[in-house]
């Protein structure tokens, strides 16, 4: 079974930071994705949480160079 994928909110000089792992980008590469406040960043995180949970648990993992 795949392991369940974390989305963690840290804090940078930039803003605050969420990364994407390769396997659930659309490029294929991991992303990086900012925001100017925690709150913002944290309700990305729980819509990709929530994403994944809806489409990912129950679809195969096929990678996106395919």
């Amino acid at each position: 079974m795949a392991r369940k994928p974390s989305f963690k909110c840290l804090k940078t000089h930039s803003g605050w930071k969420v990364e994407i792992p390769e396997r659930l980008s659309s490029s294929g590469k991991r992303q990086r994705v900012f925001f100017p406040t925690r709150d913002e960043a944290k309700d990305f995180a729980a819509s990709l949480k929530a994403d994944n949970r809806e489409n990912g648990a129950k679809a195969t993992v096929i990678a996106p160079s395919l």
